[in-house]
Formats: structure tokens, C-alpha cells, sequence
């Protein structure tokens, strides 16, 4: 009978149990927000909380266990000279594409400063989608493939959520667009460097010089 170790196993558990707790939170929330329970829901400081809670708990968790290996997410065994060097190589292309973004899915001239997010958000973002790709290129072994299919789960939580499918029929669909291409553009990145202080930096700096360059130049909004 094939046999993987714990540590190639029990990541893709927690894995599971993220895409879980991500389903139970998005659906309760939706119903909640129709009650006279949606103010607190609205209220920042709240939701701040719950999403630095779940993007940055399980994840921590998990590393604290020692079920999810350091390597694996981007804090052990880095090589800063030659990382830095493909984290600005693919800041550049992630620049240019989210740009681009902007302009065929911005919705407008106020996309792009909607789709800037503060660092903390970006940050917590950027650890979950990497927790991801650590979990199953752990399992797997290999962090190509890993990398790779953790786009699967991502790609399940966004169409099991139903805020996130209402945006995209109104007008936060440039913003989402943007956060899918990072999702992509910061995917290779991990393949190449499993950095995670400079897949944030690049996810965060990203959006702050593609929302600045597109504000400086709002013809690239125009229809």
C-alpha cells in the first residue's frame, strides 16, 4: 500500500481544513449581511480581525506543529542576492500586467485606487495563497507541481464564494482581475524563489506603482 510520510501528508489535511473553514465563513457571512447583524459585519476593525485570523492562523498554526516545513514556506533556506533578482524581474512584469488590467478591467477611473490594498491585507493574502503551494509541493514534492495545482483550491474557495462572484458582475471586477493576476504573476515567482517577505513585497509594491502609474495617466482608463 503506497505510504507517505506525515510530513508530506498531513499539509494537504490542513489544506483541507482551510478550504473548509473558508466555505463555512463565506456563506454565514452572506446571510448575516441581510440581517440587522450586517453593520458589525461592515465594521472594519471586525473584518480586519477575522480575515488576519484565518489568512495568517491556519497557516501559523501548521508551522508551529511542525507540519508544514519552513522551506516549504518561503522562510528557510533563502537566497536573498539571487531572489531579489527575480522578485524585481517579476515585479516588473507583474507591473505591466496589472496595468493592463486596469485598463481593459478597471471599470473606471476609480478602479485602480480601489484595488490598492493597505500592506497588512496584501500580506495576509499573499500568506495564504503561499500556505497553499507549500502544503502540496510538500505533498507532491515537488514545488513546479505544488505550485501549480494549489491554484485548484484558490480557484474553489473564489467560486464557492458568493461576494466574491457578486463583485465580478459589478463594479470590483477591475480590482479582482488585478488580485487574480498577482495570483498568477506571484505563482511563478514561488516556483522560481520560495521567498515569502519578497513574494509580499512584490505583491504590495506591485499594486502601489500599477495603481500610481495608471492614476498619472488616466487616458489608460478612457473607453
Amino acid at each position: 500500500m503506497l505510504s507517505l510520510p506525515s510530513y508530506r501528508l498531513t499539509p494537504a489535511l490542513w489544506l483541507a481544513i482551510s478550504v473548509l473553514l473558508y466555505f463555512a465563513g463565506s456563506h454565514p457571512r452572506q446571510f448575516l449581511s441581510r440581517t440587522r447583524w450586517a453593520g458589525a459585519l461592515a465594521w472594519p476593525p471586525l473584518r480586519a480581525a477575522g480575515e488576519l485570523l484565518y489568512y495568517v492562523g491556519v497557516p501559523y498554526i501548521a508551522l508551529l506543529r511542525g507540519d508544514l516545513l519552513p522551506s516549504a514556506l518561503g522562510l528557510a533556506g533563502l537566497r536573498w542576492l539571487s531572489d531579489i533578482g527575480l522578485g524585481i524581474a517579476f515585479a516588473g512584469v507583474s507591473v505591466a500586467l496589472v496595468t493592463l488590467t486596469f485598463r481593459y478591467a478597471g471599470g473606471g477611473t476609480a478602479a485602480p485606487a480601489a484595488a490598492a490594498s493597505p500592506l497588512w491585507k496584501a500580506a495576509a493574502l499573499q500568506i495564504h495563497w503561499t500556505f497553499y503551494r507549500a502544503a502540496l509541493a510538500q505533498v507532491i514534492g515537488d514545488a513546479y507541481w505544488g505550485a501549480f495545482l494549489s491554484l485548484l483550491p484558490i480557484g474553489l474557495e473564489l467560486a464557492l464564494d458568493p461576494a466574491w462572484r457578486r463583485r465580478l458582475r459589478a463594479d470590483q471586477a477591475g480590482p479582482e482581475a488585478v488580485r487574480l493576476t498577482l495570483l498568477v504573476t506571484t505563482t511563478a515567482q514561488y516556483i522560481l524563489a520560495r521567498n515569502l517577505a519578497l513574494l509580499i513585497a512584490a505583491h504590495w509594491l506591485t499594486e502601489v506603482a500599477a495603481t500610481a502609474l495608471a492614476l498619472r495617466r488616466p487616458h489608460l482608463n478612457d473607453p
